[in-house]
């Protein structure tokens, strides 16, 4: 098995409206199974370990909520680090995390 880390950031202050752009959906009001856009900030960063298929997964949160993204097959991506804001698009969906959204589009704020 390989090495677990973790870091993780508080959630931002409830009032912090930039989290909030045109055309997003709010990480609270998400629905599974329907295609959103959201963004948010990086709240924690961690790699799960696997001797086939590691995953890169992330915590997006914004002041509504927070969500889990998962990347498979990835150990980093460049840019994206603890504080980091994130727009975010793809298809939430309910896993044993919790709502997760798997292999996402993404863009760098």
């Amino acid at each position: 098995m390989g090495i677990l880390r973790r870091r993780q950031l508080p959630a931002p202050a409830p009032d912090d409206s930039s989290s909030m752009s045109i055309g997003t959906t709010l990480i609270g009001r998400l629905t599974v199974r329907v295609p959103v856009t959201i963004v948010g900030q990086v709240l924690g960063i961690r790699i799960r370990p696997s001797d086939e298929l590691p995953s890169l997964v992330v915590r997006l949160g914004d002041d509504s909520g927070s969500v889990t993204i998962v990347w498979t097959g990835r150990r980093s991506i460049g840019g994206v680090t603890l504080g980091r804001r994130l727009r975010v698009e793809g298809t939430p969906v309910r896993s044993a995390e919790g709502v997760c959204i798997y292999n996402p589009m993404y863009q760098l704020l």
